[in-house]
């Protein structure tokens, strides 16, 4: 897949849920005014797309969903 002038993704509930559960499990930290303390990481492959939030200390969750490939 190429990217073209723009690119949107939505989440399914399935990941909104896993993700909901995931965040409420980390440890609390202030993050200060701007308050940047997750990554989404979309990595794009020749049969679906790759989806990771990574947050400070390691912390990674896969949202892929490989059964729907």
């Amino acid at each position: 897949m190429i990217l073209g002038p723009s690119f949107n993704y939505e989440f399914s509930p399935e990941q909104q849920k896993k993700y909901k559960k995931w965040r409420k499990s980390l440890p609390a930290i202030d993050t200060g005014a701007i308050g940047g303390r997750f990554t989404i990481e979309f990595t794009l492959t020749g049969i679906g797309i790759v989806v990771k939030v990574k947050a400070e200390f390691g912390h990674e969750l896969d949202l892929t969903e490989y059964d729907k490939w």
